[in-house]
Formats: structure tokens, C-alpha cells, sequence
């Protein structure tokens, strides 16, 4: 009896010394800030600018709208000024080297005083970082550049990079990357993008992006004419990412940068108005030399036969007339025109609803309906207009049923301009129709539809090729990127708590193993 609780005693101290010797090394890491690696290897999150990030002169990004570079979704792995008026550049990890003393800059214990915080301000991380910069101090100043093993261990992506987009909404040019998700993932912060060619003159052209001004929402790059100046005649040959889980390049690509035409009021490409029925429309053409065009309606290849297109079968509205380069040296070309009609398929009923003429079909009604861009309110000398679709426009229309919406939060903006709406003067208008006028007023007294029928007068071609073109596939950049970019990767800080979780775990498990020998061993003592 005496053995077997004496082999008990030294199974169990022999147990407890086993244990605090596994378990120091563990609180030693948990207690110590977890700044280090397993190498001993410090890293910080620390905001770098732009010209210190690439290596090159890099100007930082200014901003009319400031929500824009506050809004942390859209511009995610940069930081700002406090103003909010000013991206400076990119904030992501860095390695610190042995000689470097950040005493003289500002440490801060979250991200969210990163994102609007000055030149090398930084946050203490603790894992080693899919990817990082490695900082020395060169003549008193800080040295980055982009370590070793992340340069080796860039992967090789192939996107569908489809072509240079010259009619975007927002830039001259545009490229728009599909599939990227197999590798720009929901948390994935991009840092910044690397574009490699050549020039017109087959020289190498290297281009550094920025935030807001060139990335938008990840996987859409562009910029201004100004800014692919050094491509434009020439091709894209590469785009190198740099983000949060590491370098990707798109290789093996051939994206041309063709030259801008400028088609204001209509000096390359012309298509005159038209009444619905005309067999055919006029097309004044004076493109640049050596311009190889293909002629494109509506996005079916058609052919330009002695200056004049066949329409005859166009449906009321506005359509686009394209030219495009075939051997793609020069942008495209877009000409927008209207087919017109004098029939008006649809009045206002008197009590907030467009509906349809007795005298229209279903389907001339639905038309009329689906070609309403633009509402028109007036209350005394106050006049303002609103787009009825798009990122910004107000939905006073549904264009389900013809109801009119001037109460609901969605119209909000239409509120908030026109408190008090009972005396406004309405005039909706629809591609290709007259314009159709009310007073809400005299409309809604005794609910007379007769009364409210309301007046139509000139036919709707202002902005309609704007309108045209702010429509469709070409909605603005900042909608997609604002859908798909969610929250920031916290998992550094995770890192943090969860080891000092661990550690008060294994504490509490040490104790009470201790206090079990204890009492074994004086049930031992007893015994004897």
C-alpha cells in the first residue's frame, strides 16, 4: 500500500515539473507583447508614404470629397490626413531592422488611429505577416523595401483582364478584372498596384497606382489621361498587386492603351434625331487618319452606306451609334441619337400615378415608362432636377406600376429640398416623348383626372445621350467597390488576446494540478 501511493507521489511531482517547464516558454511569449516572431523578429503596422512605399517618387492623393478618403471600405490599406483632405500612402507591416529606434515617432494601439494618422506612426503586431516591408535607417532616415522571401514567393494569377475601357464614367481609361475573388478575397487589403509596359515607342514604362485616384474597389484600376500618359500608344504587359496576404502578378497580358478621340458635339461621329418609323438617319463621320472603324448599333455590327444608317425598326428612345478601331491604336468612338414620336401613351391621373392614355398599347405604355430619366420640380422660383436611376439618383418614379413617390425616405434628398409640395409644378420626362407637365395642386383638388391629365410640351433630347451613357453595364466604379469591400482584418490583435487567454488557462490548470500533488502527498505522510 505504501509503494503504490509513494510511485503515486513521484508520478505526480515528476508530472508538475514537467509541466512548468512546458508552460514558461508559453507565458513568456503571451506576457512579452507578442511583437516578435519565432526568429525574435520585431514587426509593426506602421503608415508609409506612398514615394517610401515604391521607391519612387510617388505623389499622395488629394480630394475634393472628403468622405471618400475617410471612408475606410473604400480606400482600405491606406491612411489620411486628419482633415481627411490628403491619402498619403500605404499603411501595412513592416520588419523591423535591429538599428532602427522608432522613439521619435507615434505609437497607437488600434487601426482605426492608423487610418487617420501622420508619416510612420505605428502599431505594435505580432505573427509574421503574409507580407511586409523591411525598414533600416539609412543616414538617420527610414529605409523600406520589399523583403526577399515575399518578392520569392509571388504567385502568378490570370484574371480575365478583358480590355482598356475608354468610356468609363468616372476616368479615361478604365480595366475592370474578373474572377478576381480567387485571389483578391473579402478581407484582402490592397496596398498598392504596379503596372509594367511599354510606350509608343516600345521604351519601358513603369506606373505606380494610388488609392482612390487609380484603385477603386480592388479589382477596378484606371486613371486619367495625365496618368497612363507614359502607355497610351503602347500596352500593359503586367499588373503587380501587393496585399495584405501577399504579391500577386498578372502576367502574359497585352492590354493596349489607345489613343483618346475627343467626340465633343459630335466633331468625330454624328447621328441626327429621327421620328420614329424613318427608314433611315444621317451619320456625319470625320475620324483621325488611320482610324480602321467597325460600326456598331446598339451592339450589332452594322455597315454605313452613303453617309446614312437603316432605323426603321428603332424603337422610340435613345440609342448609341459605336465606331471602333479595329487594329484598337484609338478609343472608341460612342455617338448617341433619339427616335422620336408625337403619340404620348401615357397622362397623370390626379392622384400621384402615371397612367397609361386610352388610346396607347401596353407595350407603348411600358416604353414611355422605362425611358423616364428625369423628373422636374418646381416650387415658385425654386427649380431642381433628378435622375430617377443610378448610384444617386431619386426613385420618385417606380417604374413598375407609374406610381409617384414624394413622401417615403427614399426620395429623402427630394424632401429635404421641397419641404412643402402641395403647389409644385411636375414635368416628367422620357426619352423620345414630349414632356409631360402638372401641378400637384390642381391635379389632386376633387381627384379630377381630367384635371390632372396634365400638358405635354417638346420632346425629351436634353441629356439624353448623358443619360444613355450613365446607364447599363457603365455604372460608376464606386458602386461595386463598395459592395464587396467588408470591415478590416483584425487578426493580429486576435493573435494577442487569444495567447493571453491561453496562458491564464493554463495558470488556473497549473494550480489545481499543484494543489491535487499537495494533498496527495500529505495523504502519503499520513499514510506512513
Amino acid at each position: 500500500m505504501k509503494t503504490n501511493y509513494c510511485k503515486l507521489n513521484i508520478v505526480a511531482l515528476a508530472t508538475l515539473v514537467v509541466m512548468i517547464f512546458t508552460l514558461a516558454p508559453m507565458n513568456v511569449m503571451a506576457d512579452d507583447g507578442s511583437a516578435n516572431d519565432n526568429n525574435g523578429d520585431k514587426y509593426v503596422m506602421m503608415n508609409v508614404p506612398y514615394s517610401d512605399f515604391y521607391g519612387e517618387q510617388v505623389d499622395s492623393v488629394t480630394s475634393a470629397t472628403k468622405k471618400k478618403t475617410m471612408n475606410e471600405r473604400l480606400v482600405a490599406g491606406s491612411y489620411h490626413t486628419p482633415d481627411g483632405g490628403e491619402i498619403r500612402g500605404v499603411t501595412c507591416p513592416v520588419k523591423l531592422g535591429k538599428d532602427v529606434d522608432l522613439s521619435k515617432y507615434k505609437k497607437v494601439n488600434s487601426e482605426a488611429d492608423l487610418f487617420a494618422g501622420e508619416d510612420y506612426t505605428y502599431m505594435e503586431i505580432g505573427d509574421k505577416p503574409s507580407f511586409y516591408l523591411e525598414v533600416s535607417n539609412e543616414h538617420g532616415n527610414l529605409k523600406f523595401n520589399i523583403a526577399a522571401d515575399v518578392q520569392k514567393a509571388t504567385k502568378k494569377v490570370n484574371p480575365d483582364v478583358g480590355e482598356v475601357i475608354t468610356d468609363d464614367h468616372h476616368v479615361d481609361y478604365a480595366i475592370k478584372l474578373k474572377n478576381s475573388e480567387t485571389f483578391l478575397l473579402e478581407n484582402t487589403k490592397v496596398y498598392g498596384v504596379t503596372l509594367k509596359g511599354y510606350g509608343s515607342n516600345y521604351s519601358k514604362k513603369i506606373m505606380h497606382l494610388t488609392q482612390l485616384r487609380n484603385i477603386f474597389v480592388k479589382n477596378q484600376l484606371g486613371g486619367s489621361k495625365e496618368d497612363l500618359a507614359a502607355f497610351v500608344g503602347g500596352t500593359i504587359e503586367s499588373i503587380i498587386y501587393y496585399t495584405s496576404d501577399g504579391i500577386y502578378e498578372i502576367s502574359n497580358i497585352r492590354l493596349q492603351v489607345p489613343m483618346l478621340v475627343d467626340n465633343k458635339d459630335g466633331g468625330a461621329l454624328k447621328v441626327e434625331d429621327i421620328a420614329h418609323g424613318t427608314g433611315s438617319s444621317k451619320v456625319t463621320v470625320n475620324l483621325p487618319e488611320h482610324y480602321m472603324a467597325e460600326y456598331f448599333l446598339d451592339g450589332v455590327e452594322i455597315q454605313i452606306d452613303n453617309g446614312r444608317i437603316v432605323t426603321k425598326n428603332l424603337t422610340v428612345g435613345t440609342h448609341k451609334l459605336t465606331a471602333k478601331d479595329r487594329f484598337k491604336k484609338f478609343s472608341n468612338i460612342d455617338a448617341f441619337f433619339t427616335v422620336t414620336t408625337e403619340k404620348m401613351p401615357a397622362k397623370y391621373d390626379g392622384a400621384k400615378a402615371i397612367k397609361k392614355n386610352n388610346d396607347a398599347t401596353d407595350d407603348e405604355f411600358k416604353m414611355y415608362i422605362n425611358n423616364i430619366t428625369k423628373i422636374q420640380v418646381k416650387v415658385g422660383n425654386k427649380i431642381k432636377t433628378y435622375g430617377v436611376t443610378g448610384r444617386h439618383g431619386v426613385p420618385i418614379i417606380d417604374k413598375n406600376n407609374g406610381e409617384l413617390d414624394f413622401e417615403s425616405e427614399k426620395v429623402a434628398r427630394l424632401k429635404a429640398d421641397f419641404p412643402d409640395l402641395s403647389n409644385a409644378e411636375i414635368t416628367i420626362m422620357s426619352a423620345g416623348y414630349k414632356n409631360l407637365s402638372f401641378n400637384l395642386k390642381k391635379s389632386q383638388a376633387g381627384n379630377d383626372s381630367k384635371v390632372g391629365s396634365g400638358t405635354t410640351h417638346g420632346t425629351n433630347n436634353d441629356s439624353q445621350n448623358t443619360d444613355a451613357k450613365n446607364t447599363g453595364d457603365k455604372q460608376n466604379i464606386d458602386k461595386a467597390e463598395l459592395t464587396k469591400i467588408n470591415g478590416q482584418n483584425a487578426k493580429n490583435g486576435n493573435a494577442v488576446r487569444t495567447g493571453d487567454d491561453t496562458t491564464l488557462m493554463s495558470l488556473v490548470g497549473l494550480i489545481a494540478f499543484a494543489a491535487t500533488a499537495y494533498v496527495v502527498y500529505r495523504r502519503n505522510l499520513h499514510l506512513k
